[in-house]
C-alpha cells in the first residue's frame, strides 16, 4: 500500500507530465542540450591533443657539457617536441628571446649542471612558463615537457647507478618494489586502486541529482 507521500508525489507527477510545456522541459530540452554540452567538450578536448601534438620549446644551454649536451640531444628526439637551442648569452637575453618565438616555455641549464651529475649532487634546471591566455592546455604543456625532463631523470640514475656499480641491476636500485593495488568490495578484491573505483562512484552519486536537479528546474521554468 502506497503512503500518503508517494500518492501525492506520483499524482503531482501526472499532472505536470500532462501539460506539453513541461513535457518539453523534460524530455525534448535534455535531447538537445546534452548533445551540445558533449559537442563543446570534444571540441575542447580535441583542441588541446592538437595544441599538445607538438610543443615549442626554447632551450638556453649555459653548462656545455656531457649531460647537457646528452639532454638536449634526448629532448630533440623526442617527436612531441620542437626543441629551439638559442644563443643568447644571458636568462634575460632567452626569455626576451623565448616571447619573439611565441613559444610557451624556456628551459634554462646552468652552468655546472654536468659537472654536479658526474660527482653525483643534485643538479637544478629551470623552466620558464610563458602564460599568454589561461586555458587547459596551458598547464598540459608543462606536464609534456616536465614529463621528458622525468625520463631524462631516469635514463641520468640509470647511468650514474650502471658506472658506480656495474655488476648491480640499476632498476633494482632505483626502483627496489613495485605496488599492486586492489580493492575488495562487496566479498571479491578487484585489482584496481581504490581511488579509482572511489572516483567512478563518486561522480555518478554526484553527477545524477545534478541532472535531476537541472532537469526539474528547467521544467519548473518552463511551465511558469
Amino acid at each position: 500500500m502506497r503512503s500518503p507521500l508517494a500518492t501525492i508525489v506520483i499524482k503531482e507527477l501526472k499532472d505536470l507530465l500532462r501539460d506539453p510545456r513541461v513535457f518539453l522541459g523534460i524530455v525534448v530540452m535534455p535531447i538537445i542540450i546534452f548533445p551540445i554540452m558533449g559537442g563543446a567538450v570534444s571540441m575542447a578536448q580535441t583542441s588541446t591533443y592538437e595544441a599538445l601534438k607538438t610543443v615549442k620549446v626554447a632551450c638556453l644551454n649555459l653548462d656545455h657539457g656531457q649531460w647537457s649536451e646528452e639532454l638536449i640531444s634526448f629532448m630533440d628526439s623526442n617527436q612531441q617536441i620542437d626543441l629551439i637551442v638559442l644563443d643568447a648569452q644571458s636568462v634575460q637575453d632567452a626569455v626576451a628571446e623565448t616571447a619573439k618565438l611565441d613559444a610557451p616555455m624556456l628551459i634554462v641549464i646552468p652552468k655546472g649542471f654536468s659537472e654536479n651529475l658526474s660527482s653525483y649532487t643534485p643538479a637544478v634546471i629551470s623552466t620558464i612558463y610563458f602564460v599568454k591566455k589561461y586555458s587547459f592546455t596551458e598547464p598540459a604543456i608543462g606536464d609534456v615537457v616536465n614529463s621528458v625532463l622525468h625520463e631524462f631523470s631516469e635514463l641520468v640514475s640509470s647511468k650514474l647507478v650502471e658506472s658506480a656499480a656495474p655488476n648491480v641491476n640499476p632498476e633494482a636500485v632505483l626502483a627496489p618494489f613495485s605496488i599492486q593495488e586492489e580493492t575488495w568490495i562487496k566479498g571479491n578484491v578487484v585489482r584496481i586502486a581504490p581511488e579509482q573505483l572511489i572516483g567512478v562512484v563518486l561522480s555518478q552519486s554526484i553527477m545524477l541529482p545534478v541532472v535531476i536537479m537541472v532537469l526539474i528546474l528547467v521544467a519548473a521554468q518552463v511551465a511558469a
